[in-house]
């Protein structure tokens, strides 16, 4: 749990994908970004309605 915390919160919060597949000793970025998809979903939908409130 503290593994899948570390790195859905480091992703959240900038952590480069590149960077965090070394910290977390995975054998590519790939399997980092398929573990952890949702959390970058996630910050997408974010994005995109930060976006969104640029024109309200």
């Amino acid at each position: 749990m503290l593994r899948y915390t570390f790195a859905a919160r480091g992703l959240k919060n900038g952590i480069p994908p590149k960077v965090m597949q070394e910290l977390l000793r995975h054998t590519s970025k790939t399997m980092t970004l398929d573990i952890y998809s949702h959390v970058i979903s996630n910050m997408k939908a974010e994005k995109i309605k930060k976006i969104g409130n640029l024109f309200v």
